[in-house]
């Protein structure tokens, strides 16, 4: 391969407010890496043989890289068990300054309502605005789409 290297990283999509994923076994950790989708889904559309065009009605959707000690910064809860292997992930509040530089479409909302609110709600972004007519499949030409360059680290997943 001479000189490449393998970037490991996630891709998690959800229709929850929180991302979703499963801990199958311990041990094995989670990659810092992550292209989160999260998306809500217009289920009344009639749907075209050969296309999904308009089916997709908000999206968040983000590039995550690591914090500087190399952990991830949507952090996970849950583990194992022999029934239920689910977990949730969200990026805690304090994380929101480096969180929204990796946000690519939609927002955040980093304001604290309680004592016990910890962690950042995502908002999708409308969908509709990009796109020129039902159907149609071409993007509006009114809008760029927004480019996110990533920093490039070094870290050594498996040590």
């Amino acid at each position: 391969m001479g000189g490449e290297s393998v970037l490991a990283f996630e891709v998690k999509s959800t229709q929850a407010d929180k991302w979703q994923g499963s801990t199958h076994s311990t041990g094995c950790g989670k990659v810092p890496f992550y292209v989160g989708i999260q998306f809500d889904l217009d289920l009344d559309i009639e749907l075209g043989e050969q296309s999904l065009f308009g089916l997709f009605k908000t999206c968040h959707f983000c590039v995550t890289s690591p914090l500087e000690d190399g952990s991830a910064i949507i952090g996970w809860k849950g583990e194992a068990t022999k029934s239920n292997s689910s977990t949730n992930g969200q990026v805690l509040l304090e994380h929101a300054p480096l969180y929204e530089n990796m946000v690519v479409l939609g927002e955040i909302d980093s304001k604290k309502k309680s004592s016990k609110h910890i962690y950042l709600k995502t908002i999708k972004e409308d969908l509709t605005k990009y796109r020129t007519g039902y159907r149609e499949g071409e993007l509006n030409p009114d809008y760029n789409l927004q480019q996110i360059d990533i920093e490039p680290i070094q870290l050594s997943l498996f040590e």
